[in-house]
């Protein structure tokens, strides 16, 4: 492939402290750190992707120029491995890298950086990997970005401070975002007001006999979740979080038609606010439960009187645009 001069190269830096040139390098003589060892390295990034990689492959052998470049920075003194040695080390780029390699490009342009610190160069890998076209940092390379920091007493062991590293992020979900902040805060032990957990966590702590009164665990057993049988109530057991009373409700009527057996639900809710205490969160929810059951009621009452439900299927919208059977109105049922 014929590689553009660096003046052609139209592509807007995404982070622009540290930038020293772009450079024109053999794939090859870049080295690829694979584990974390006393550097970064790019913690969001805790696996390759494959599929990314083969699609990479594809979308590389006729490149977007306006689009940033891998991100290299040089070794000092240089690296030598097997008798081989680096000059430059991988910083932000590493499914793209991966797939230029594969292809076999003799050469590639790469943007030179320097870094003043290590943590410094980190949040440059985590903010550039919140860019398109990279694959999207997800929950795990979150938690393991802000666990990273803690380790290395970038940031206190505190979850306010976590949840500022990843103010950063424009491109990631906010409940992600929360979620990396509650599983990063719960891995090390943080302090926090109110336990949030995540499903993982969830099931772990269902499931084991120290956090249950022992008067329950003899009398009743532990709970089950995700629709199980409990064993020992005989009903399927379900937990809810805040804001999913609905669906559940709904999961239980549908056990209940296929097994005949009634369920419970464990409920957790989310974190409070200034506006709104642990136990009015806890209040709210057993008030949709009762608003809930107050409609069941109130359809089985209609049912029972005209032997209908209060409800009915009136139509389908128009969708078929195959040639000769175009659908243009209402299709009633």
């Amino acid at each position: 492939m014929v590689l553009p001069p660096k003046e052609k190269i139209n592509r807007a830096l995404i982070v622009e402290k540290g930038y020293v040139d772009t450079i024109s390098l053999n794939p090859e003589d870049i080295y690829i750190p694979k584990e974390v060892k006393g550097t970064g390295n790019n913690v969001t990034r805790l696996f390759l992707d494959e599929s990314n990689i083969q699609s990479l492959q594809q979308a590389l052998q006729s490149p977007d120029w306006s689009l940033p470049l891998i991100v290299i920075k040089r070794i000092p003194g240089g690296l030598t491995i097997a008798g081989k040695t680096y000059r430059y080390q991988l910083v932000a780029g590493y499914h793209r890298l991966t797939a230029i390699l594969r292809n076999h490009e003799p050469m590639w342009v790469f943007d030179l950086y320097e870094f003043d610190n290590e943590e410094e160069e980190l949040d440059f890998q985590a903010i550039e990997n919140d860019h398109a076209p990279r694959k999207p940092i997800d929950l795990n390379g979150l938690v393991n970005y802000l666990s990273y920091k803690v380790n290395k007493g970038m940031i206190d062991n505190d979850k306010q401070q976590m949840a500022m590293q990843l103010e950063k992020f424009k491109n990631v979900h906010h409940k992600t975002k929360s979620s990396a902040v509650n599983r990063a805060a719960s891995k090390h032990g943080a302090y926090t007001d109110v336990a949030i957990r995540d499903f993982n966590e969830i099931k772990q702590f269902m499931g084991h006999a120290e956090n249950y009164d022992p008067n329950q665990i003899a009398e009743e057993g532990m709970y089950t979740h995700s629709g199980k049988i409990d064993p020992n109530r005989d009903q399927h057991g379900w937990t809810v979080k805040e804001g999913y009373e609905y669906e559940y409700v709904m999961n239980a009527i549908k056990s209940f038609n296929e097994t005949g057996k009634t369920s419970y639900f464990v409920n957790h809710v989310k974190e409070p606010t200034e506006n709104k205490s642990l136990q009015d969160r806890r209040d709210e929810m057993m008030e949709t439960y009762a608003a809930l059951d107050n409609a069941l009621i109130k359809t089985f009452e209609y049912y029972k009187k005209h032997g209908t439900l209060p409800w009915k299927s009136a139509a389908f919208f128009p969708q078929n645009n195959v040639l000769g059977q175009e659908e243009n109105t209402f299709i009633k049922v």
